[in-house]
């Protein structure tokens, strides 16, 4: 697993670091140490290096920690060294890149192909729980009395499949099942309709991202959320699966693109003749 954690404060205690797989030297600091250095020189107003970079070990997980001071304000920077991630072989640096994207592969598709990408529903199923011990009931909208009473006793579900489209062709398959334990979270994703993306940033939060698996070809029964429809499969696709959560909202998604071609004809894929936008 792929775990990132954001730390845009300075923090006494590492809540996550347990959830990280890291590389180790032997000697304690991160493989990639040397790949930062350069970058640690050119900040004028950082530490000394010796005060600057350590390692916190905890749980048998590791994490470089990078503090910057200035103007008597710490900054504290967690870099979580994900080499050991089990990349596929055969996946090249752009498809990487896409399939590391924390919940903002919109705009790293619209920066691909130099088009707006839209978002097309394919279906959408709500469900609340009136007690944890309940079974779910179906969430008919509007319906003020759930979205109020939305708690970790009562949380509300939703399983919905999206084609993200540009140019009117699929470039990924979507399919999200969400868990709201707030009215705050319940009001502004179902009620005011923000996407996954736009909810954290309304929340003013950065979610935890943790990839959990990628792979080629057809998509596995085992790798589909629950409650969800069978996801068209062919030997030629790419997908992954990973998880966005904050207290409050969790967000469990797989992502299908139809074809590795898209990473490597770009817009003679798409079929579009025209210029790129500028």
């Amino acid at each position: 697993m792929l775990h990132w954690w954001y730390s845009p404060e300075c923090r006494t205690t590492y809540p996550c670091l347990h959830q990280a797989n890291l590389c180790r030297s032997s000697a304690g600091l991160p493989n990639s140490l040397t790949l930062l250095l350069p970058a640690l020189n050119t900040l004028r107003t950082a530490t000394t290096l010796a005060q600057s970079i350590h390692t916190v070990q905890r749980r048998r997980a590791s994490v470089l920690v990078i503090r910057l001071c200035r103007c008597r304000r710490i900054l504290t920077l967690a870099f979580v060294i994900f080499c050991q991630f089990p990349w596929p072989k055969e996946t090249t640096g752009l498809e990487r890149v896409a399939l590391s994207a924390k919940g903002d592969l919109q705009r790293v598709l619209s920066a691909f192909f130099a088009r707006p990408i839209t978002i097309v529903t394919v279906y959408s199923n709500t469900f609340y729980h009136p007690t944890i011990h309940e079974p779910s009931a179906i969430l008919t909208l509007p319906n003020p009395a759930v979205i109020v009473s939305a708690s970790r006793e009562s949380p509300i579900t939703q399983t919905r499949q999206v084609h993200l489209q540009c140019s009117n062709k699929t470039v990924c398959t979507a399919t999200s099942t969400v868990r709201i334990t707030s009215p705050t979270v319940a009001n502004l994703f179902l009620v005011e309709k923000y996407a996954i993306g736009q909810t954290f940033a309304r929340m003013g939060k950065v979610p935890e991202f943790e990839l959990v698996s990628v792979g080629l070809g057809p998509v596995t029964d085992a790798v589909l959320p629950s409650h969800s429809e069978k996801v068209h499969s062919t030997d030629e696709q790419l997908w992954r699966k990973y998880r966005l959560y904050i207290d409050d909202f969790e967000c469990d998604i797989l992502e299908v693109f139809p074809t590795r071609e898209m990473f490597v004809d770009g817009l003679h894929w798409l079929g579009d003749g025209s210029e790129p936008l500028d």
